[in-house]
């Protein structure tokens, strides 16, 4: 399968046979930020490129429980395996260690048993140069945990980058004598 960009709700996406048969997905991996309880606006410019008050919302990050979450709750109580073991533990430590990742998270519907702990805690620690601090390399934490205001225990998230200038047509020569000047 070649890679593809899917556009739209993950869970409708990901419930499309067409797309994806049964079983077929091994990791779904998030990149925060998430639930940072923000609007995301597109800002427009105007013909002259100057800023503009038009802007439209592009996503709202923010969670809530409702029809929807109780529904996707449900689904998971009822559809989800009942037995997880410690090597989804060790595969998920494969996978971190492969890709280069500071920290896993897993999540589970279930209490995680001692076994799974064990694998978690074998996987030692991650220190962030910049904060100086230990997290835990693995954590295993539960759709109950969640719910109840538990999280992901990792390094703080910088803000949003800064925003680019603008190109404007002269800003580069032909031959890239300008670009040639920064390297």
């Amino acid at each position: 399968m070649k890679n593809r960009l899917y556009y739209g709700d993950n869970l409708e996406i990901l419930r499309n046979r067409e797309y994806f048969p049964d079983a077929c997905v091994d990791l779904i991996y998030l990149d925060p930020p998430f639930n940072s309880n923000r609007n995301y606006n597109v800002l427009f410019k105007s013909e002259s490129g100057a800023d503009s008050e038009a802007q439209i919302t592009a996503f709202e990050d923010t969670w809530h429980w409702g029809e929807t979450a109780e529904a996707t709750y449900d689904d998971l109580v009822v559809n989800a395996p009942h037995k997880v073991g410690s090597g989804k533990i060790r595969d998920l430590k494969g996978t971190v260690e492969r890709e280069g990742a500071a920290i896993g998270v897993f999540i589970t519907l279930e209490k995680p048993t001692q076994a799974m702990i064990k694998e978690a805690l074998a996987a030692g620690w991650y220190e962030s140069p910049a904060w100086g601090k230990k997290y835990r390399r693995l954590q295993i934490l539960t759709i109950g945990d969640l719910f109840e205001g538990a999280g992901v225990d990792m390094p703080p998230q910088h803000g949003t980058h800064q925003r680019a200038s603008r190109w404007k047509r002269g800003d580069v020569s032909v031959d890239g004598e300008s670009q040639r000047a920064l390297i």
